[in-house]
């Protein structure tokens, strides 16, 4: 990994609330697969959402599904962007 790309994923977890509920970090895992930046995009798709992200439960998660796979299709690739809606729906699923 390039260092300022490094300094960047090190500077974005530091930036994460020091306490998630379980399945915020479940989402976050996920994300971190598709993106080096995974609680900006879990952040900002909360933010349009209207749902607060350190009290993520299957509720709202359901409604981010879709807002997340879509802002990981337009920003990373499309493909991502369905295997983010796949991997977030079997989270879902177990929850």
């Amino acid at each position: 990994m390039p260092g300022g790309v490094r300094l960047a994923v090190s500077a974005e977890r530091s930036l994460r609330p020091p306490r998630l509920p379980p399945l915020a970090a479940q989402v976050l895992a996920t994300l971190e697969r598709y993106t080096a930046f995974p609680w900006p995009t879990l952040r900002a798709a909360c933010e349009r959402t209207r749902i607060d992200p350190e009290a993520l439960d299957a509720t709202a998660l359901a409604e981010l599904v879709g807002p997340l796979a879509l802002q990981i299709a337009l920003f990373n690739d499309v493909d991502d962007g369905f295997r983010v809606k796949r991997d977030l729906l079997l989270l879902l699923r177990r929850t």
